[in-house]
């Protein structure tokens, strides 16, 4: 039985939840709305709608939200040459919209399978770049997508206490940066 779109990056999302509780965060996963509702969960607005992101977090007067991506590895891009990741655009934009709105950090967290990392960027410091074909893009994915170069993001360090349990994944750990002092 395949997973449904909302369940692919979910063991990417656990683990940013229990990296941020082990920080000292406290975090709800818009994951329980969406699983009751079987959509994105939504800020309802009076005329309008914004996605909600996976996860909000707070501590100590500090609050933030969370979308985490769980790709297999950066995509290598020749005619820039460099790594990359990529978001639905509309999805990147409600994600700004939401960081804007809010006034709170809003952090892009990716997970790359094959190396183990943990990356995170907050949205608005992003440089967003169009897909190199926009036709070969609208083909394969049904609609734009933004890129953004890997080294725009920071890699957290991971310790085993961050690691939920039955986590199917390595993780790269002892490498990279505190979480908390990225989240500042």
């Amino acid at each position: 039985m395949s997973k449904s779109p909302y369940e692919e990056g979910e063991d990417a999302e656990l683990l940013v939840e229990q990296l941020l509780r082990q920080e000292g965060w406290f975090t709800t996963p818009a994951r329980t709305q969406r699983i009751a509702t079987d959509s994105a969960p939504m800020f309802d607005g009076r005329s309008e709608k914004i996605v909600m992101p996976d996860v909000y977090a707070m501590r100590s007067g500090q609050a933030v939200w969370c979308e985490v991506k769980q790709f297999e590895k950066p995509v290598f891009t020749r005619k820039r040459d460099q790594e990359e990741h990529g978001v639905r655009s509309r999805k990147f934009k409600e994600y700004k919209r939401t960081a804007r709105t809010s006034g709170l950090p809003t952090y892009l967290f990716v997970f790359e399978e094959q190396s183990g990392d943990l990356l995170v960027a907050d949205v608005l410091n992003l440089t967003g770049l169009p897909p190199i074909s926009r036709d070969a893009c609208l083909a394969h994915y049904g609609e734009l997508v933004t890129y953004f170069d890997k080294r725009e993001f920071e890699q957290v360090r991971l310790k085993n206490a961050h690691v939920p349990p039955g986590f199917g994944h390595s993780v790269e750990l002892d490498t990279g940066d505190r979480l908390n002092n990225i989240l500042q």
